[in-house]
């Protein structure tokens, strides 16, 4: 029987950019993948500008297939995963519709491990700026290597594949609210760590995307909620040598950028609600008080401090994922915003640097608050 490939493109609002997404997949799909029955699914999140009409009125030759869904990432991907599990689907993918930088190829190189038989998840690297992809440079990548020793330096890039194995392990998954919108990714790859599917990391090159600075307010908010709740079903981990951390080209470019104004004034704003939540940090962050004071008065936040926070976030875990998210988030856009504004003059590989030395740290801050609440490190388990 012809195995199945299938294809997505969530959207929500892209009808200026899904017809060339859609051409460019169409051409990988035909250039790379002839001997296998594929199509291109479009999982609309109730798009109103004519993304749905664009996305079918594309001339293809690979079949297309139209869903929709409730407004949400999550909701278009959980309704693509049903759509590969009613239908079969062998090998799927998933690749954002506001890439500028897509080429053909990028489908052959997601694809390709799950092919070879070498991976059930597949995971992207690209070269990116050093100001974007703020909450997995902060939280995505330093999370995942306190919690299982692993050394996935883009957990929640967006553009993703894996087999028909891990798409019903998924399936069988509980879907929260937060995990519904831009908590999805995390929640793919937490799965994937925890549910001990083998992985792998493929090079995509450069990633240029529509702006998303706008998305900061409640982006990242999402990301830790859905975070915190997936962490319920792997405690902790066992993994007393983690990966070695390093030796890849992720960050890029350096000088300033267009939204530092904003930035600026969304430090000063952060500065101040940390103020005024002051009390919920200090039964989570040791040493609160000295840290706070810290903060507020260089009116900044090192890897080295943010790495103490996170860490004992991390470790605090499923307790409460909403009041723990809402609590980070001024925390996570001080760290943010403090990177942005120091790494300007800092090169390519020294930035990265200090994205590596802060994962490092944040698994040593995790490891060691586990052990001083005698937490012993548990062995990863599943649903």
């Amino acid at each position: 029987m012809t195995k199945r490939i299938a294809i997505c493109i969530p959207t929500y609002n892209e009808g200026d950019t899904v017809m060339a997404t859609t051409q460019k997949i169409d051409v990988g799909l035909q250039r790379y993948f002839r001997d296998f029955d594929v199509v291109i699914v479009n999982s609309d999140s109730d798009s109103r500008d004519g993304t749905k009409k664009n996305f079918l009125g594309t001339d293809t030759k690979s079949k297309k297939h139209l869903l929709t869904s409730r407004v949400g990432k999550g909701n278009s991907l959980i309704n693509f995963f049903r759509y590969c599990g009613k239908e079969r689907v062998n090998y799927a993918a998933t690749i954002d519709c506001d890439i500028k930088t897509l080429n053909p190829r990028w489908v052959k190189t997601l694809l390709e491990p799950l092919i070879r038989g070498e991976a059930d998840y597949v995971t992207p690297l690209y070269a990116r700026s050093r100001f974007e992809g703020s909450t997995t440079n902060n939280f995505a990548f330093p999370l995942i290597y306190s919690l299982f020793g692993r050394n996935i330096r883009q957990p929640i890039g967006g553009d993703f594949a894996f087999n028909k194995e891990y798409i019903g392990y998924i399936l069988r998954q509980p879907f929260g609210g937060s995990t519904r919108q831009y908590g999805i990714d995390i929640f793919m790859t937490i799965h994937a760590v925890g549910g001990k599917f083998r992985l792998a990391e493929v090079f995509l090159g450069k990633k240029l995307h529509k702006p998303s600075f706008t998305k900061i307010g409640f982006m990242p908010r999402q990301v830790f909620e859905s975070a915190f709740n997936t962490l319920k079903f792997y405690e902790c981990s066992n993994r007393s040598n983690p990966e070695i951390l390093g030796g890849k080209t992720c960050i890029i470019g350096g000088g300033g950028f267009s939204h530092e104004a904003e930035a600026k004034k969304l430090l000063t704003e952060s500065l101040r609600m940390i103020k005024i939540k002051g009390r919920g940090y200090r039964n989570i962050v040791p040493g609160w008080k000295e840290l706070k004071r810290k903060i507020l008065g260089e009116g900044a936040l090192g890897y080295k401090e943010w790495a103490v926070i996170l860490g004992s976030f991390i470790a605090k875990g499923g307790e409460n994922p909403k009041y723990l998210s809402e609590l980070l988030v001024p925390l996570s856009l001080i760290r943010t915003t403090t990177f942005w504004l120091s790494s300007k003059s800092l090169s390519p590989s020294k930035a990265e640097r200090e994205i590596i030395d802060q994962a490092r740290e944040t698994r040593r801050q995790f490891v060691t608050g586990r052990k001083e609440n005698n937490h012993a490190l548990c062995d990863e388990r599943g649903t």
